[in-house]
Formats: structure tokens, sequence, C-alpha cells
């Protein structure tokens, strides 16, 4: 486990499928951008076309905390929204 300040990262082990059919085992570092991920959970990955290198997908919304942050965002705007409405705006 890395740690930045009082930021902790943590290292994962991954198991995933190679472009040519292997199952492999690789470390992988969480980024400072990305949520903390349970053990056994799937996670989106970047795989090289040889699969001897791969790294967590920062940019998927699923792990990084921006994009999961914005996601909640809009939801409670829509649910507000949607509170807001008279009953007459709902027919």
């Amino acid at each position: 486990m890395a740690s930045i300040g009082p930021i902790s990262l943590h290292s994962y082990v991954v198991e995933f499928v190679t472009p040519s059919g292997e199952t492999t085992r690789r470390e992988v570092e969480q980024s400072i951008d990305s949520i903390d991920v349970q053990v056994g959970a799937e996670v989106p990955l970047l795989v090289s076309p040889d699969g001897t290198k791969v790294e967590l997908d920062e940019e998927d919304p699923r792990i990084n905390m921006m994009a999961a942050a914005n996601a909640r965002r809009k939801a409670d705007e829509a649910r507000f929204r949607e509170s807001m409405r008279s009953p007459d705006a709902r027919r």
C-alpha cells in the first residue's frame, strides 16, 4: 500500500484473460482518482495487445471518483426536480 500524505493507495492483484486466451494475474496500482475496489469485484482494465501489461481503466465511471460523484449529483438533481413537480404536471 502506497501513501500520498493522508491518502492511502492500494495495489491489487487482478486476474484476466489475455488476448491469446490465457488466464493470468498481474498487480495493478490504484490511482488517486479511483475509488477503492472490493476484493472479488470485477474492475475495468486496459490490457496491452500482447497481454503483458495491464492497468485499471481510470476513466471508467465505475471506479472513477469524479465520474461517480457527478452521476450521484445528476441523480439527486433529477429526484429533486421530480419531487418539485406539481401533481398536475405529472399527468
